[in-house]
């Protein structure tokens, strides 16, 4: 443990906080056309967390800046908001690299929801990068089916808590206030998430998120959510990804389905030791030998011819 560092008076001092305070600008480099600022939780928890440090500090964030080396003759310095947007606009909210994402199956999914979290933990640490209306796009093509890709079906198909994770995340947003969403909006959300409660059987322990959806519920006139008491009564749906059960034949006898199974292979006995590579390297060794012999002898002979 280091040694606290106290002024005169003994009041601890906050070095770190001093070094932080009073900036005006933070800057991120991204070189790579591959990962963006949703890609993963490090460019919000690093790059997002000095914004939401500073603001704590001094009552504001600094300008929030990118760096954007990916066209090397090109760099320029860029705005995060606009660079947050044009990342939602030219992939979470593309058609293309949706559909890029269904074939990925259940990891696709996974990685939908994923950015789903960086996109509320940007809300979070720096308010100023994110607006309203791009909660407002996520759910009319992630809820709604905005695009006609049929991302409900494909969702409860293969991976259906990670839409019922992305519509948790709109509901807290919309609950603290981040997301200022309309009563139609609000509505299909809430209902869509109520029939993800009660068919999927979920589990929430974020406790003031079921109070808050229970309410909303009651207020579109919509039966309140039956939330699961325990995580380990949570039941999951058959997908693609789960193995097949036993089909009943038209006898009602269950058929088992058959296929290769392990088995326990006896222990294999101590086989004789191989000699033959030994035999192989004194072959070798004899013929090396007979080479020099038959030299020494060619050598002898010629000397021998000599007046």
């Amino acid at each position: 443990m280091g040694q606290k560092i106290t002024s005169k008076t003994g009041e601890p001092i906050n070095l770190y906080g001093k070094q932080l305070s009073g900036t005006d600008i933070a800057l991120f480099s991204r070189s790579s056309n591959v990962f963006g600022m949703l890609s993963s939780d490090d460019p919000f928890e690093y790059f997002g967390g000095i914004s939401l440090a500073v603001r704590n500090l001094d009552g504001a964030s600094p300008d929030m800046v990118v760096s954007n080396l990916r066209d090397a003759n090109n760099a320029k310095a860029e705005d995060a908001s606009r660079f947050l947007a044009r990342e939602l606009r030219t992939r979470i909210f593309h058609p293309r690299w949706i559909k890029e994402m269904q074939k990925e199956g259940y990891s696709g999914a996974v990685s939908l929801s994923s950015r789903m979290d960086n996109f509320f933990g940007w809300q979070v640490v720096d308010p100023n990068l994110v607006r309203s209306d791009q909660w407002d796009e996520y759910l009319d093509i992630y809820v709604d089916d905005k695009l006609n890709l049929d991302l409900d079906e494909w969702f409860e198909k293969t991976n259906p808590e990670a839409l019922a994770r992305m519509m948790q995340r709109m509901l807290e947003a919309q609950r603290k206030d981040y997301w200022q969403a309309n009563d139609e909006r609000l509505e299909t959300l809430v209902k869509r998430y109520s029939e993800f409660v009660e068919k999927y059987n979920l589990f929430v322990d974020n406790e003031k998120l079921k109070q808050h959806v229970t309410k909303l519920a009651a207020g579109y006139g919509l039966a309140a959510p039956q939330f699961s008491a325990d995580a380990s009564q949570v039941k999951t749906e058959p997908t693609d990804l789960q193995p097949p059960k036993a089909a009943e034949s038209s006898t009602g006898e269950v058929e088992q389905v058959t296929g290769q199974k392990l088995e326990l292979q006896p222990q294999a006995t101590e086989s004789e030791p191989d000699y033959s590579y030994l035999f192989s390297i004194l072959g070798v060794v004899l013929i090396i030998l007979g080479g020099m012999y038959y030299e020494v002898i060619k050598g002898k002979m010629l000397m021998a011819r000599k007046p």
